[in-house]
């Protein structure tokens, strides 16, 4: 996926980028627990953990200049300053705050980076952070979402997962897997249904 994202950009802004990195709007919102309020004066909004991702939905799908546009501008007029802000926190205990939230990150796949680079890919694999499928000779289960709506109903949805395993007397495992989501949220007026794309992966010959 990070390799067709980096062809994209090139063929349509002719911009050659070593790597990606991707983030989920749950990293902001950790950023800016410990940053505190970041000023938008130029929109009239205050940033903060509470509102961010209400604030970003609106300004980069509704209020945005449609003669300009560019939706996101908005994302690029903040991350500067968001940025400046990680920059002035102090070493403690501020410094040790993000590392551990930025770890937290990577581990529930808030944060994920990829680089053309070999040996820089082979260490961001090494911690957790490439996203890719895990090799594993033993059982495996990896239940993957892709919202295809446009709108941001995900945070509203909860998803129950029950893995039962019987083993017979052969020692062969019968694995049952019942996935089970609930739309909890209905604060998305414009694009309330969430079109979800579901991938389960599983051991090959399963």
């Amino acid at each position: 996926s990070a390799r067709k994202m980096l062809g994209f950009l090139e063929e349509e802004a002719g911009i050659a980028a070593d790597g990606v990195i991707s983030f989920t709007p749950d990293v902001f919102e950790r950023l800016l627990a410990l940053t505190g309020p970041i000023v938008m004066p130029e929109y009239g909004e205050v940033l903060t953990a509470e509102n961010f991702r209400a604030v970003t939905q609106e300004e980069t799908s509704v209020l945005y200049d449609r003669q300009l546009n560019q939706p996101k501008r908005f994302l690029a007029d903040f991350a500067p300053r968001l940025l400046e802000k990680l920059v002035e926190l102090p070493e403690r205990p501020a410094g040790a705050e993000l590392l551990d939230e930025l770890t937290e990150s990577v581990a529930e796949k808030h944060l994920l980076m990829f680089s053309l680079d070999n040996d820089i890919q082979q260490f961001i694999s090494q911690s957790g952070a490439g996203g890719e499928m895990r090799r594993t000779a033993g059982d495996y289960l990896a239940i993957i979402h892709s919202n295809l709506g446009g709108g941001k109903t995900d945070s509203g949805m909860t998803q129950a997962v029950e893995k039962r395993v019987a083993i017979d007397a052969g020692g062969q495992a019968l694995v049952t897997l019942r996935i089970t989501r609930t739309h909890n949220s209905y604060a998305e007026t414009l694009l309330a249904k969430n079109m979800d794309f579901m991938r389960v992966f599983a051991p090959e010959g399963s």
